[in-house]
């Protein structure tokens, strides 16, 4: 029942929140029967959410850290969202993954229902460009599944999560969906010899995922690639061009010799430094600006659009990111932010909806308000990306000339250390 009732204005919030969300091969997703569908972690709740959204009407179950059900009222929220915990040593010790057996079953018994379930096979959730190592508990989980399917097959379908910025509003997320890993290929193995067997299938699990991520070897180059891909930005128009290319420089990353890496490292360091205190990102640094004029008319007249939808909705927005920066980890960021706008939202729009109907003493026009400031949001949404670009490029337009010179300077030499990538 939470779930139906989530899932209408959780759709509406993603849709705000995210430039786009695509994919490549989602229709794998789709193939009937039971399967574990294998992820790698970078923005805690954010993730299965996100999942849910796309994936739509596809109804899967997810795994998740098992502290987190310590509050009765947080564990009977979960279930009702089909959430099943997973125990991990260092959360409660050996004692927490004894209760593991009775989430096994669980997930079990949903696959032998043909259902789908959520596993993120690296057991943590970090913004790393980079995949861990599967935990040798999905590989458990998966022979013990087959086993008890008997004659069904049950495929795990390794599936890459590809944010542009997890925590930037209206960044990218990106899908790739692989081919799906038949489970029965390693369940004689896994009858004489188990450990032997765990160990093929975590190591065919990561092998499958790597290529559908953008993965970089090496921890001190997490700040490089990101720069590097708005470098690219403008140039590359379709998300799936993007990732491409993405994907194609961290491979390239990962092949340089250590004293190149190290100065594209400090190169790329410095100017996403320097760009952010001026105010613009990394691509707004341009040989060719678009004329200032051009800039204002598009100002201009994009704002007589946006501006509604901005008033209306900069105090939700805002309140909801003072609160979510209260969050410890950056990981959960995302996912307090969207929590804090989805309640904050129903408020402030109850709020319109109550003063409309009392104000007219009908509660059919208090409906139109609302919808009418559903209209004026959406109009925003449509406007307010190339309304942020042409004020970063007013910015750029009216910097000193000493400064854009060193900043063309620093983006040719990324370019020049980076001409190796392509």
């Amino acid at each position: 029942m939470i779930w139906h009732l989530l899932r209408h204005p959780l759709a509406f919030v993603f849709f705000f929140f995210f430039r786009y969300i695509r994919g490549m091969n989602l229709e794998r997703v789709f193939k009937p029967g039971p399967a574990l569908l294998i992820l790698n972690h970078p923005s805690a709740f954010t993730d299965p959410i996100a999942f849910t959204y796309v994936f739509f009407p596809l109804r899967t179950r997810y795994m998740a850290r098992g502290d987190v059900f310590k509050n009765p009222l947080a564990a009977f929220f979960f279930k009702q969202l089909g959430i099943i915990p997973i125990y991990r040593i260092q959360d409660q010790g050996k004692e927490g993954l004894l209760k593991n057996d009775t989430s096994y079953t669980q997930v079990i018994e949903a696959l032998k229902k043909g259902q789908k379930v959520i596993v993120f096979a690296e057991g943590i959730c970090i913004q790393d460009r980079r995949l861990k190592p599967i935990k040798k508990g999905v590989a458990r989980l998966a022979l013990l599944a087959q086993q008890a399917l008997g004659k069904v097959e049950l495929d795990i379908i390794p599936i890459g999560v590809n944010y542009t910025d997890p925590c930037r509003f209206r960044s990218g997320l990106w899908y790739h969906v692989g081919e799906p890993i038949q489970v029965d290929r390693y369940l004689q193995q896994y009858l004489q010899q188990p450990a032997k067997a765990q160990y093929e299938l975590m190591l065919a699990m990561h092998q499958s995922l790597l290529p559908l991520v953008s993965h970089v070897d090496d921890a001190q180059q997490q700040t490089t690639l990101p720069v590097l891909e708005k470098l690219y930005a403008n140039a590359l128009k379709t998300p799936k061009a993007f990732w491409h290319k993405s994907r194609q420089m961290a491979n390239a990353l990962n092949a340089l010799d250590l004293n190149t890496r190290e100065r594209l490292e400090q190169t790329a360091t410095e100017y996403s430094k320097t760009c952010l205190g001026l105010g613009i990102l990394e691509q707004d640094v341009a040989e060719h600006p678009t004329a200032f004029w051009k800039s204002m008319f598009a100002i201009i007249s994009l704002g007589c659009i946006a501006w509604p939808g901005l008033v209306i909705h900069v105090p939700v927005f805002w309140i909801a990111r003072r609160m979510a920066r209260r969050v410890k980890h950056v990981e959960f960021y995302t996912s307090a932010l969207l929590t804090y706008v989805l309640i904050g939202g129903l408020f402030w729009y109850g709020v319109f909806w109550l003063s409309a109907a009392v104000f007219f003493n009908s509660a059919f026009i208090g409906y139109l308000f609302v919808l009418l400031f559903l209209i004026c949001g959406i109009s925003c949404v449509f406007c307010i990306d190339r309304l942020r670009m042409h004020w970063r490029r007013i910015i750029w337009w009216r910097m000193d000339q000493s400064v854009k010179e060193s900043l063309l300077q620093k983006k040719s030499e990324l370019r020049i250390l980076s001409q190796s990538l392509n």
